[in-house]
């Protein structure tokens, strides 16, 4: 894991010679991306936040006084977001909102972890690009997640045209990599559980869904440089269009190449967990454009996984 950070703190050096004067705050430094970031920056002035500390955010944020704020915070789990949708919301919410609200005070830039989720039920192959229109059954009590992620957005837009500050906003696809907490039960971290315990993969739906994935190192290079080079109040897609497929492809494309004692099962159950069968891929042009192709996520899926299954010591060769 060393040596991997290592390898992309010299690949990106001159990106991160950028924050050198910085201090960054990361709000929700617990999660995956969050702890991926801090070690990214391991040698910066970092202050991180997750919601068990013992201080509220704002007296954090006084106390850090950041002049870049990373807010990664979010409630991820399917079944939390059917659960517990008031604390979903809250936590996108009212953190974003509190971070806007202490940018207004100094010459502080925030950026905000959103999601593709954002757009909502899309059911074609073409790209889509930030400023394709929303679907969302606002009647479902999972769509809690995706409408948090957009109410967050706009709070970001209107701070930025009223208030001035400046905010950039990141679409992340799923992410896979380092750093993940050791019971994330997302699909990425079950397909390497079971190529881990040579166990099947059981899938509630026909596995038809298609997604493209993003390295959580790839990731938090794509972050930094929209925090350096993105355009105030801009929404960013970031994901590695190379890897787009269906799930049901993806899980058997890594278990032919890991462990061939695996296999995929689909029950094609309707589960109100999971968003409806659904497929498109994030436009990376506007990316390409305003922040350069050299930050361009470009980790294949299989080279991920077996970044991964070697920080397991895991044998598959």
């Amino acid at each position: 894991m060393t040596n991997e950070i290592l390898r992309y703190r010299t690949k990106y050096k001159e990106l991160l010679n950028n924050f050198e004067n910085e201090t960054i705050a990361i709000i929700g430094a617990n999660g995956l991306l969050g702890r991926t970031l801090k070690a990214i920056l391991q040698n910066n002035n970092v202050a991180c936040y997750s919601h068990t500390d013992d201080i509220s955010l704002s007296e954090f944020l006084i106390k850090a006084a950041p002049t870049i704020i990373i807010h990664c915070a979010a409630i991820t789990s399917s079944e939390q977001m059917i659960k517990h949708p008031v604390e979903v919301l809250n936590t996108a919410i009212d953190g974003i909102q509190i971070c806007l609200k202490y940018a207004t005070t100094c010459n502080c830039k925030v950026i905000y972890l959103s999601s593709l989720e954002a757009y909502g039920l899309i059911n074609n192959d073409s790209f889509v690009k930030e400023e394709s229109l929303s679907i969302i059954d606002s009647s479902s009590l999972r769509s809690s997640y995706p409408i948090a992620k957009l109410s967050a957005e706009m709070y970001c837009k209107a701070y930025a045209s009223q208030y001035n500050v400046d905010c950039k906003i990141v679409r992340l696809s799923s992410v896979f990599g380092l750093f993940h907490n050791e019971n994330d039960n997302r699909l990425y971290c079950q397909i390497r559980n079971c190529i881990l315990t040579s166990s099947d993969l059981i899938l509630s739906s026909d596995g038809s869904t298609k997604k493209s994935v993003v390295y959580s190192l790839d990731a938090a290079i794509a972050i930094l440089a929209i925090a350096i080079y993105g355009k105030t109040a801009e929404v960013y897609n970031v994901t590695n269009v190379d890897t787009y497929a269906s799930i049901k492809s993806q899980a058997e494309m890594l278990f032919e190449a890991f462990n061939r004692k695996c296999h995929v099962q689909c029950k094609n159950e309707v589960n109100a967990k999971y968003l409806n069968n659904v497929q498109f891929l994030q436009s990376i042009v506007k990316f390409a454009k305003d922040i350069g192709y050299q930050f361009l996520p470009m980790t294949s899926l299989i080279e991920m996984y077996a970044i991964e299954l070697r920080s397991k010591n895991y044998d598959y060769e």
